[in-house]
């Protein structure tokens, strides 16, 4: 876990702070761990249970001691990228937060001015009252248009008739 990770590097002298991801905190318990093999190596002899003389050793370590030196700048430039990639991650999400408050607050107006909701109490009487005059005129429409239909029906009959009396008047005898 983190918690004993944190502790076996207090344990090998080394703080854990400035990490704050698991993994900034595994490659600094790896490195501190290397390290301390790496700097154990020539006490204990090259590889291959040779016992040599101090100069295998001393070659060993040069390299060894780069290799720490190179991983320990690649950990900072790592640890460096990901605070950034971090407060860049923060700053994405206040602005997605923001623009998400934003376009809930857009919807909202919109739906309002849709559906035209008043707000206040004197506007939701007036708006009862214009609902109640647009009723009203709706019916008288619905009336008027009845009585023009049967107004034009009505109408339409008569001229049918007075047509076809007009053309019985004028029907001339045919010739036999």
């Amino acid at each position: 876990s983190v918690r004993d990770m944190k502790e076996e590097l207090a344990s090998l002298g080394e703080s854990a702070s400035g990490c704050v991801e698991r993994s900034e905190i595994e490659a600094r318990l790896l490195s501190v761990r290397q390290r301390g093999r790496d700097q154990g190596a020539p006490q204990a002899g090259p590889a291959g249970g040779r016992q040599g003389g101090g100069g295998g050793g001393a070659a060993a370590n040069p390299a060894a001691s780069m290799a720490f030196a190179l991983q320990g700048v690649f950990d900072s430039v790592g640890g460096s990228f990901n605070g950034v990639m971090n407060k860049l991650t923060t700053k994405f999400d206040d602005l997605d937060a923001r623009l998400d408050g934003l376009e809930a607050k857009r919807q909202q107006v919109k739906d309002r001015i849709d559906s035209k909701q008043p707000t206040t109490p004197l506007g939701r009487l007036n708006q009862l009252k214009a609902e109640a005059g647009a009723a009203e005129l709706r019916e008288k429409l619905r009336e008027t248009r009845k009585e023009t239909y049967e107004g034009k029906k009505e109408l339409a009959g008569k001229v049918q008739k007075e047509s076809a009396s007009m053309m019985q008047g004028m029907a001339l005898p045919l010739p036999k």
